[in-house]
């Protein structure tokens, strides 16, 4: 069972995991455990608007 205390702590765990992955967006919810869009449906409501206005504008890098 993993605890990650602080939000720091769980920004550094998973930007690891996604480390090398191109065109990864991380965003953390913050006081929000495993089903965020229940814990903290507007902050959720917001990062999702916010990749999408980016992902609009197209790829952040060349395709491959």
């Amino acid at each position: 069972q993993y605890h990650i205390p602080s939000a720091e702590a769980k920004r550094s765990f998973y930007a690891g995991i996604v480390k090398g992955a191109p065109d990864v967006t991380l965003t953390v919810i913050p006081d929000a455990r495993h089903f965020a869009m229940y814990d903290q449906p507007q902050a959720v409501n917001s990062a999702i608007a916010d990749f999408l206005s980016t992902s609009a504008r197209g790829p952040r890098s060349e395709p491959r």
